[in-house]
Formats: structure tokens, C-alpha cells, sequence
């Protein structure tokens, strides 16, 4: 029986607190914010989740009955974190008639922001159990905009941030502690410390085993597919290099049928391919992508043209091959390679904020989960569970160990614009209205800094962000731009979620020059997004920091200083779970030598700008 339950009140990172909990050996459930008190009875501990919504909205979630009796009268050990503490000391005050949680402050007029994203230091003020051997100064993470102002009855405050008087609280007399970080995320240092002194004052014996988890995603899969045929389509990155395996060790090869899909990806993909499978069936769609991404500009609109072309070769294919083998088109079913993050990401829980379409979650293959012709088995895991399945597969390493690719590939990393002129958007008014203010910010440690003109996805406390980026110009010192990079987003929270440095043209006095041109994805700018990857992939090789980095990539996007060329953002992020993410901060030689050499190698480019973007605020890809 299952010890643990975790109440999903529609984080991005309800299932990593499930994830950090395999990984310290426990077993657990997420459960809905109303399931009933005969099922919650049977936990030893709850985990209250975070959340998109504010606890002042009128349908938002809140502490049911049931939860409040076994919390406070059952005193059942209970961890909540970000809305869920909100939500559990808002609900304590309002019974005393007043509220403990206020609406975020945005910064402006000279005050500091209440809101953070991304990295905070952690003032311990008071070292109980749930804080043992986490120390003072430590790093945290946040994602959050409203806050805990005054403590609810009967608590205390354990910690503090520069902007928040209660980071951490705690119930006296009660086994129940609140976090306005999350511990889950691997950018909380001793987030697991956390966790696991938590699970101790449970009192919970281990009872997780990943070998087991295995074979019972094994029986699973076997019970879903029957005596069905597989239609699998086959990228070479990790998660469907996995699959592959995975349904090579469950299903006969004569029911297996793996296709790779030729157009979005870089030449050099088909050379995993063949390592995973020498004789899969290539289909090439390169002139269908082109076609009806054409003058596409809306990255959604983007994501689900191509996740319908995937649905059309799998109606074709499973034509095709009903015919061969003279079965019905029923007796098919698709495999894909989905994992939690873009179940989430796509709004795929009941409370969750929807951060961006995936092509593995639109309308249609919905529909197809929905009559139990899709089979997704990793659907609950993350990026290193999969990884260690393919470890426990004996995967070769080099599909495991390389970074991770998104299923449109280059079509994401090309950002489209429909004109030549700067946007019509009121954002973007508001935007350069803030720019003297961020430059005055800026300037205070010794940098200019430019708005520029395009929008990428973010995510700031725990919803979609669709905003403009700020440039930074200066020398390339680490505890500054990091800074900067972490309190922009923060202070100018309404209009910013991205921030970068220019690291060539070395001459940046024309930056006031920098206009938008149109742009869409064709094989011009597919051809650019190639070349500056494969630039920055082999010098990061040669500098033998590959793998220290967790993914790394180019982006091709619509500025220029003429309207003839354009810009190519580097990204280089380090992280464990890709929920959350740092910068990696790449050596200043390196950073130079490969922006100076893709200015030289692809003529169009007239800048470089290298990403600084925690996430949050920002998500990984650009789109």
C-alpha cells in the first residue's frame, strides 16, 4: 500500500515531487484536490502541490473538508508547497477573519517585487526538523507571484528571502510545515534533503523499486496492445530511442513497425537512426512541413500544424500496411515516445495552466487516446527515468547521453515574424515604456541594456508567459549578468520573461538600430538553424563540455539591422529534470570563438545573443 499521497492542485511539478520521491526510494499517488475522506484516510503523509491559480480567484481550488480533518484534526504529517501553502494558511486565517495571503506587487515606482522566478537565497531564521542540515544562504527555487504577508494562528516563521518575510512557516503543535520554494526542483540544492527529512518525521519505510516499476509498465503495455500491431514514429532523440527499445523487448518483431520522418530534423539524425534500427522505413515530408508551415508565425499554430502531419503519415502508413498484411486498420495501434512534461505543459492535469501545445497532445491524437489506439508507456515519467530505462535496457550510451530534441525540431527553433515593422502590440508599448527604468537598472552594475523586439514562451508561477526579451551589453562577468538576468524578469514581471547578452557584433553601438523582418520556416532559415547548431554542438564537443551541458542548441530569430539578415540566439541550460533550468555559463574564450564563427561561417547572421534565462521565467525552447 502506498504511504504517500500528493494533492495535485495543478503544478508543473506535481509529478517531480512523485519523482524525487522514487528517487529517495518511496512509492506515492497524486490524488485531486476533492477525493473523498475513506481514500485520504489510508496516507501517512500528504504533499500539497502548487498551483497556476490564486487563492483569491472564485473557482480556484481550495482545502476541502476532508483535507482540513485529517490535517488538523487527524494530524496526518503534511508538507505544503507554493499555492498549497497559500492555500493552507489563507484557509487558518480566514477562520481567525483575516487573510494571510496578498496579491503579488509588481516592483514598479521604485519598490522591490514580491513575484520570483528562478534562483532566491533562503535565510533560515529557525532550524526545525523539515530544515535539518539545509544551510543558511542556500539556494532556492520560486515561481510564484502572490505570498504569505501574515502568518496564520498557531505558526512561526522558519525562513526568509530578500523579498519575502515567510518562505518557510511551520504549525506549532501540529507535524505541518509550508514552503514558498519548491524543494522538488533540482535547482533547490538540498531540495531532497528537504523531502527526505520530511518523509523521517512520517516515519515511512522505503517501498519504491524502479526494476519493478519496469516490468510492471511491461504488463501494462502487453494489456493495452493485446494482440495488436505497433505503428511507432522514430526520431533518434532519447525519449524515442527508449521506446524503441522498450517495445523491442516487450512486443514480436512482426507486429513492430518503426518509421523515421524525414523534414524537421538536421541530416546528421539519420546516423541514430540506424544505430536503433538499420532497416526503418524512412518517410520524407520535408515539402509538406514547408508547405503548410508557410507563413506560419504563431508558434501554437506551429506546433499543431506538425503535430496534424504526424497524425496524416500515421493514417497513411497504417493504410499502407493493413493492406500488406491484410488486417483491418483497427488492429493498429500508435506508440509514442510522450513523457510527463509535455502531458503537463499541454494543461494535462485537472488544475494545470496549459504552457504550450505539444505535437504529441492536439485535438486529434486525443481522440485517438480516447479509443485506445495510441499507447504512451513513459507517459508518467520524466527525462531521467526514461534515461535509466534505457540504462536497464543496455540502450547504446550514445542515445542516452545525448541531448534531448523537441519533436518539431528546427521548426521551433526558427522564431517567425509576419513583418518587417515592429509589432502592433500593446505589450510591446508597455514594454518600451520600461526600458528607460531597466537600463537605469542595468547601468547600476555597469551594463546597457536594449529591448528587443521578439517574444518567446515563459513560465512564471506555474502559467504561460508569451514576452519580450532584454539585451545586455558588456563584459562578460558571470556574477553580474546572472544576476541581472535572474532580477529582470522579476522587477519588470509584466512585459520581460527573457533575458541575453550580445556577444558579437563586438561593436554594439548600432543596437539602436535593431529592427524585426519578416520571417518564416523554409529552407533558408531551416539551413541557418542547422549550421549555427551543428557550430555550436561540435565546438562544445571540442572543448570536451558536451555532456556537462544538459542541452544545448541555436535558434534562429527574425532581428536584424537591415532587414536582409538575421540574429542566432545560443542556448546552453544545465538541469536534471527539464522542468526547471539553469544557464550554463559557458567559458568566455569558447562563447566568443563560436559566436565569432558563425558570424563568419553563415553570411546572413548579423548577431549573436547567448540566453541567460533561468526557467522559469523562461521555458527552454524558445517556443
Amino acid at each position: 500500500m502506498t504511504n504517500i499521497a500528493i494533492v495535485d492542485y495543478g503544478s508543473q511539478y506535481t509529478h517531480l515531487i512523485e519523482c524525487r520521491l522514487r528517487e529517495l526510494g518511496y512509492n506515492s499517488d497524486v490524488v485531486m484536490p476533492d477525493e473523498c475522506f475513506d481514500k485520504l484516510l489510508n496516507y501517512k503523509a500528504l504533499i500539497l502541490s502548487g498551483g497556476p491559480r490564486s487563492v483569491f480567484e472564485k473557482d480556484a481550488p481550495q482545502l476541502s473538508q476532508a483535507l482540513s480533518t485529517l490535517i488538523f484534526e487527524k494530524e496526518i504529517p503534511t508538507l505544503a508547497i507554493c499555492y498549497g501553502m497559500q492555500l493552507l494558511c489563507q484557509h487558518l486565517a480566514n477562520k481567525s477573519g483575516y487573510d494571510s495571503v496578498k496579491k503579488s506587487d509588481t516592483g514598479k515606482a521604485g519598490g522591490k517585487s514580491s513575484s520570483e522566478y528562478g534562483k532566491t537565497v533562503l535565510k533560515i531564521s529557525c532550524q526545525e526538523k523539515i530544515l535539518e542540515g539545509v544551510p543558511s544562504g542556500e539556494v532556492v527555487w520560486m515561481s510564484h507571484g502572490d505570498y504569505v504577508y501574515a502568518l496564520p494562528p498557531n505558526s512561526h516563521s522558519l525562513a526568509s528571502t530578500d523579498n519575502l518575510r515567510n518562505a518557510a512557516v511551520a504549525l506549532i503543535n501540529h507535524s505541518v510545515y509550508c514552503l514558498q520554494f519548491h524543494p522538488e526542483v533540482s535547482q533547490t540544492k538540498n531540495g531532497s534533503k528537504i523531502i527526505q527529512n520530511f518523509i523521517a518525521i512520517c516515519q515511512i519505510s522505503p517501498d519504491w523499486d524502479s526494476r519493478q516499476h519496469l516490468q510492471a509498465i511491461k504488463e501494462d503495455t502487453l494489456k493495452r496492445v493485446q494482440n495488436k500491431h505497433i505503428i511507432a514514429f522514430i526520431s533518434g532523440g532519447n525519449d524515442s530511442s527508449v521506446l524503441a527499445e522498450f517495445l523491442k523487448s516487450v512486443i514480436p518483431a512482426e507486429r513492430l513497425h518503426f518509421f523515421y520522418v524525414q523534414g524537421l530534423d538536421p541530416a546528421t539524425s539519420i546516423q541514430n537512426i540506424r544505430l536503433l534500427d538499420p532497416g526503418i522505413t524512412i518517410v520524407n515530408a520535408s515539402r509538406k512541413f514547408f508547405t503548410r508551415l508557410k507563413k506560419v508565425y504563431n508558434p501554437e499554430e506551429k506546433r499543431v500544424i506538425i503535430g496534424k502531419i504526424f497524425v496524416e503519415i500515421w493514417e497513411e502508413e497504417t493504410r499502407k500496411l493493413a493492406r500488406k498484411l491484410n488486417i483491418k486498420e483497427r488492429n493498429f495501434i500508435l506508440a509514442q515516445g510522450t513523457i510527463y512534461p509535455d502531458v503537463i505543459e499541454s494543461g494535462g492535469s485537472k488544475h494545470a495552466d496549459i504552457i504550450k501545445s505539444h505535437h504529441n497532445r492536439i485535438r486529434e491524437i486525443q481522440e485517438l487516446i480516447k479509443v485506445g489506439a495510441v499507447i504512451e508507456p513513459f507517459s508518467d515519467l520524466f527525462k531521467g527515468d526514461v534515461r535509466e530505462i534505457g540504462r536497464i535496457l543496455n540502450l547504446d550510451r550514445r542515445l542516452i547521453s545525448q541531448h534531448p530534441q523537441p519533436g518539431p525540431r528546427d521548426a521551433i527553433r526558427v522564431i517567425c515574424s509576419p513583418a518587417r515593422a515592429l509589432p502592433d502590440d500593446n505589450l510591446l508599448d508597455i514594454a518600451f515604456s520600461d526600458e528607460k527604468d531597466i537600463q537605469k537598472f542595468c547601468g547600476a552594475l555597469g551594463y546597457s541594456a536594449w529591448l528587443i523586439p521578439i517574444k518567446s514562451k515563459g513560465i512564471q508561477g506555474d502559467q504561460s508567459t508569451y514576452k519580450y526579451t532584454v539585451g545586455l551589453v558588456g563584459k562578460y562577468r558571470r556574477e553580474e549578468l546572472l544576476t541581472l538576468a535572474n532580477a529582470i524578469p522579476n522587477q519588470f514581471n509584466d512585459t520581460i520573461n527573457r533575458v541575453v547578452y550580445v556577444s558579437s557584433p563586438a561593436d554594439t553601438t548600432s543596437l539602436a538600430f535593431l529592427g524585426v523582418r519578416k520571417c518564416d520556416f523554409n529552407p533558408e532559415t531551416k539551413k541557418i538553424a542547422d549550421h549555427a547548431n551543428s557550430i555550436l554542438v561540435k565546438s562544445l564537443h571540442l572543448a570536451n563540455i558536451y555532456n556537462s551541458v544538459s542541452q544545448a542548441f541555436a535558434v534562429v530569430a527574425p532581428v536584424s539591422f537591415d532587414s536582409n539578415g538575421y540574429g542566432v540566439v545560443i542556448r546552453a541550460v544545465e538541469t536534471q529534470d527539464f522542468m526547471t533550468a539553469s544557464c550554463y555559463w559557458l567559458p568566455e574564450r569558447l562563447l566568443f570563438s563560436i559566436s565569432k564563427e558563425i558570424m563568419k561561417s553563415i553570411p546572413e547572421i548579423q548577431i549573436v545573443l547567448y540566453d541567460l534565462t533561468s526557467k522559469p521565467p523562461g521555458t527552454i525552447e524558445w517556443e
